[in-house]
Parts: C-alpha cells; structure tokens; sequence
C-alpha cells in the first residue's frame, strides 16, 4: 500500500509523489503509542497563501513563521504544505472519530494524538476544512472587536473589499453576527454575482462614493487596498487580512489615508491578539466551530477537485486561471 503526498517541485509544477515508507503501511501496532493514522477525507486549499507558496513567493524572513506542522522541504521547494486537512482515525484507539489537522495535502497522515482536534459540535466532513480560515475570521472580528459590536448595534454601514474564500467567509460570519448593511466590493463579475445570489449588497469599487468607519480588505491586491484608502472616513479603521508575500506594494498614503487620519490594522491568525489573555489556539477553535454550524457556508464550496486534477489546479492558481469558484477541497 503507498501513501501519496502533495508536493510542490518548482515554482512552476506541483505534483503527487509516492510514499512507500510512511504512514500509508504503518500498522496499527505502532511503536509510538502517541501517534495514530488519519485517513484523509477532503483538505483545503488556500488559495490566497499557498499560490505564493506553490510559486516560491515567500519572504526569507518569513519563512520560519510561515512553517506549518507535518511540512517537509523548504519554502525555496520543493515543499509538502497545507494547513487543513480532515479525515477518520484509523487506529485502533478513537477508529472512525472524525478530525481536523494542521497538515499538508496528504492521503494519509501519521500524527501526534494531540495535534487532533475533535470538534465539541456535530459538523460535516467538508465544512470542517474550514475551520483554519474561520480563525482568521475571528481574529478580524477581534481585531475590530469594540467598532463592530457598535456598527451592529447601530445598523452602520460595513464594507468588505474583496469577496474570495475568506471575504466570502467573513461576509456569512458578519451576517450571522446581526450585521445588516454589508457592503461588498468586488470586480469579479462571477464573484458579484454569487455573493448577490447570497442575499449581499455587491458593486464595483467605481459605483460608490461613500466612506466607511469599518473596513475589511480580502482582495489580496494593490487597488483594492487603494480603494479601502479612498472610501476609510474620518479615523477610520481599515482591517487588512490579506497576504502579499513578497509582492511589492505601491500606494498613495498622501492623500485621504493621511489627512483622515486612517487606522490600518494587520489582522493575522498565526497568534492570539494580546487583548484576548483568556483565549487560546484551542478555544478559537472551538468558536470556529460554533460559527460554522450554519448551512450557508456550504455555499461557499466549488466542485471537489479529484487527487488526478489537483496539480493541474495549482498550475492554473499559479498563473492566475482559477475556474469560477470561491473555495475549492481536494477530495481523497
């Protein structure tokens, strides 16, 4: 039996590579009595972080940050990455429990016993490949915490700027909040479209005059922070979850961004925020999973990619030719 792994060769080629030796043949008499088997049922693809990733885009000085666990090979590649892959235990000890790991695009993975996380909460096997994303979601709410909570009580506008998997994500998790006036911009005519099919309030950047006193920016890119900038009102707060690697930015910070005085805060999962003593990696999770019981996010799924089509799909994210779609599950 042979156990395949995603790997990621060059900046130009991903594919998968056999394992003869590692989890796929270990038995279930396993000498390290910490470690069980996991049978992959769906990972996640990222799209946003492992484009640059795949494509050999991540800073040097980052690199040690950008470390996930179970990764081999280097981010100069080639590289086995991923962050959020579920499956059923096999081994005799919780046989059949469903989990999620921090582990990259794998058949089968051989783990420690506490990287696993058992949800407190029913839910389904796709949907929890979202749970990596969703904690994103909750550091930008807590990032926003107090300005939020004030907009919803108050019925303020909020706009989000970019509506990919994780704009799509925060979207649904702010409805579900008791946001009512979400403003999505987006210039994908598709991604419109769908988040319009959703029952969300769509434009394009160049429709609207307005300002906002809470923005959040997911379109990974140069003229959408640009536009965040142009439409942040007085002392506004400009919540940035996007990634950029090593991509250069050029932007015009003498103009409103100066004189209104905006805030642009960096919102990233990989740490707690420091106003948050009382939460831990554990707990996030565990909100995540509360967050993710609604069925709308099931929405949110493309087709499953088969493990046959899956480094075709990364040469297309490489050059920017993704299908239609917002987030995209290998299937196993």
């Amino acid at each position: 039996m042979s156990n395949l792994s995603l790997w990621h060769m060059t900046h130009d080629r991903s594919m998968w590579l056999e394992d003869k030796n590692v989890p796929g043949v270990i038995s279930d008499n396993m000498n390290n009595k910490s470690q069980v088997k996991v049978k992959t049922l769906f990972s996640l693809i990222s799209t946003g972080t492992e484009r640059l990733v795949c494509s050999g885009q991540v800073p040097n000085k980052l690199q040690a940050h950008m470390a996930v666990p179970y990764m081999q090979g280097s981010f100069g590649l080639p590289l086995k990455y991923g962050y959020s892959l579920v499956g059923t235990v096999t081994t005799q000890k919780a046989k059949q429990q469903l989990v999620h790991v921090l582990h990259p695009h794998q058949q089968t993975a051989l783990v420690d016993e506490a990287a696993l996380f058992t949800p407190s909460k029913e839910l389904p096997a796709r949907r929890m490949t979202l749970l990596s994303n969703m904690e994103t979601i909750i550091n930008a709410i807590w990032d926003s915490e107090s300005l939020l909570t004030e907009h919803i009580r108050n019925n303020g506008n909020i706009a989000i700027c970019g509506f990919g998997n994780i704009g799509a994500l925060l979207a649904i998790t702010l409805q579900e909040k008791g946001a009512k006036n979400l403003i999505i911009i987006e210039e994908n005519k598709w991604r419109r479209n769908k988040a319009k099919s959703l029952g969300f309030e769509c434009i394009k950047g160049s429709d609207t005059t307005d300002s906002f006193q809470l923005i959040y920016h997911t379109s990974s890119s140069q003229n959408g922070l640009q536009w965040c900038f142009e439409h942040a009102s007085l002392e506004a707060n400009i919540i940035e979850l996007s990634w950029y690697g090593d991509v250069s930015l050029s932007l015009k910070l003498g103009h409103s961004f100066h004189y209104r005085r905006v805030r642009l805060i960096a919102s990233q999962v990989s740490s707690i925020p420091l106003n948050k003593p009382l939460e831990s990696f554990k707990s996030r999770k565990e909100l995540a999973c509360e967050y993710l019981q609604s069925d709308l996010y099931d929405k949110l799924f493309a087709d499953n990619i088969p493990i046959d089509q899956v480094p075709s799909f990364f040469a297309s994210l490489r050059a920017g030719e993704l299908p239609n779609g917002l987030i995209w599950c290998i299937e196993y």
